[in-house]
């Protein structure tokens, strides 16, 4: 990645799971990455997030 690039990112949904937590309310943990490439399709970065939803 340079300066004066132009980045698109792409977010994606990879993993859903719903548990329960120990005072026994359900949550769903979502994991999302998007993937960045720059103006040439080269892919430069990748970042993952973990959410938890109550």
């Amino acid at each position: 990645m340079y300066a004066g690039d132009v980045l698109t990112g792409v977010t994606t949904l990879v993993d859903g799971k719903s548990r329960q937590s120990k005072d026994g309310s359900s949550m769903d943990i979502l994991t999302l990455e998007t993937r960045y490439t720059n103006q040439n399709g080269q892919e430069v970065l990748k970042a993952r997030q973990v959410l938890i939803v109550r």
